[in-house]
């Protein structure tokens, strides 16, 4: 099995270690501060089995270390495949741990492009919406649905059109309406 990093010596004579990318996708390097290899291979062995590493090898006593099993968990994210189990699980404890409110995965409804759903929401020939209204025997008119689509196009797409439908929050629906050319329309019409 491959070792999860690799020791080089530096002109000086110093051995560092290099391990894989981590968060910030940059590897993490750090000097052993020895000259000899062995030597070397067991400071960094004793980093790995700590799960820290430190800030500087020639620093004052410090508190911030790097967590090696947080390098390998990132590392291992950018190359293993996940199935759609995987991916809910890692995202379950993500919340459960209140570091996401929300995740958008691909194939989900919510991933769809905003500006898509609201060109197809005010089709009148193809939207749900107008189909559902005449199911119920509710009146809906093409010309209804031509001028929303002219305001879904001057105002909703500037402010949520690039955005997919799950990432849309009260606080852009909020910056639509507050908008002073939007408070300016007649909003029953």
């Amino acid at each position: 099995m491959a070792k999860p990093y690799s020791i080089f010596k530096t002109s000086n004579g110093i051995y560092y270690v290099n391990f894989p990318a981590d968060e910030t996708h940059k590897p993490i390097q750090r000097s052993t501060g020895v000259r000899n290899r062995r030597e070397a291979e067991n400071i960094v062995l004793s980093w790995y089995k700590e799960g820290a590493l430190p800030k500087r090898i020639n620093a004052k006593n410090s508190t911030a270390k790097t967590t090696l099993n947080k390098v390998n968990l990132l590392s291992t994210l950018r190359t293993i495949d996940l199935t759609k189990e995987d991916t809910n699980k890692i995202i379950k404890i993500l919340k459960d741990r209140e570091l996401i409110v929300n995740a958008i995965l691909p194939s989900e409804t919510e991933s769809l492009n905003a500006k898509d759903f609201l060109k197809t929401f005010w089709e009148f020939d193809e939207s749900p919406y107008v189909k559902e209204k005449k199911l119920r025997g509710q009146s809906i008119h093409r010309s209804y649905c031509e001028t929303m689509k002219c305001r879904v196009r001057k105002y909703w797409f500037p402010k949520v059109g690039n955005k997919a439908i799950g990432e849309i929050n009260r606080y852009d629906i909020k910056s639509i309406f507050n908008d002073k050319s939007v408070q300016k329309l007649d909003l029953c019409q």
